[in-house]
């Protein structure tokens, strides 16, 4: 594997891989900048970096990870990810040598990109600015929500509740999987149910987080949207007790 350019510091080869785990392809950058703070977390922080790629300067997120095995395993879920057409960057690329990962700077387009329970200058400002009051695509948004976990749990991938993002432009919602560190595959064939349930119960934990801090009630939306949904004979929901997932959030919450 190529490592870190000896003679500049700054440059290194970005590689991107296959699910395989084989390379896909390697692009040598020269990082011109890494100064700006987007978010920190449990499992290392983001900043924004401006970077020489093909003669050009482009702006990109660059998360600096603890350790090498985080890095691995990000890595791997973001393929698993991207090769399920689940929503999540372009650009996902190892600075070999480090522990760091290019990636799409989400916010570039003028829009806000955060976690509810990670601090950043964008999250802040859909507080102040009260973007949840604002929103006028719920149901929508509700909808692309529903088939993303249940095209989730169709391949076996366990979202964490700490996996989204929420990306707000011009009043509408819209969801991405950016943070890849517990990310999990079913090692067990369960039935498309007790998969769904979970995936289910992780997204009730992250809209809880969502209420929790810009006092919105997003959680109780999304309970009152599947239940709609099966009213009307959504057969996936059929035999699904709603009201034990969504209390099941709640019992988390207080441990």
């Amino acid at each position: 594997m190529k490592e870190k350019i000896s003679e500049n510091r700054d440059c290194y080869y970005a590689n991107r891989y296959h699910s395989s785990g084989e390379l896909a392809s390697s692009r040598l950058v020269r990082v011109l900048s890494d100064s700006e703070k987007i978010w920190s977390g449990f499992y290392g922080g983001v900043n924004k970096v401006k970077v020489l790629l093909w003669k050009k300067e482009l702006s990109f997120a660059k998360k600096t990870f603890k350790n090498t095995t985080d890095v691995d395993n990000a890595l791997k879920m973001y393929q698993k990810i991207r090769s399920g057409n689940l929503p999540t960057w372009n650009t996902y690329r190892h600075l070999v040598g480090t522990n760091d990962v290019l990636m799409t700077l989400g916010n570039a387009d003028g829009s806000l990109l955060f976690s509810p329970h990670n601090e950043s200058k964008d999250r802040e400002k859909a507080k102040s600015e009260h973007v949840f009051e604002k929103i006028v695509n719920k149901d929508a948004f509700f909808e692309e929500t529903f088939s993303l976990l249940v095209k989730a749990s169709e391949q076996g991938i366990l979202l964490p509740w700490d996996a989204y993002f929420l990306k707000v432009k011009n009043g509408e919602f819209s969801l991405i999987i950016w943070d890849f560190d517990q990310i999990s595959l079913w090692r067990k064939i369960l039935s498309m149910q007790l998969r769904l349930e979970d995936s289910i119960k992780e997204f009730f934990g992250f809209l809880s987080s969502v209420d929790t801090y810009f006092g919105s009630e997003y959680r109780e939306a999304f309970f009152n949207f599947l239940k709609k949904k099966q009213e009307i004979w959504e057969s996936i929901l059929a035999n699904m007790d709603i009201q034990s997932l969504y209390h099941w959030c709640n019992f988390i919450r207080e441990e």
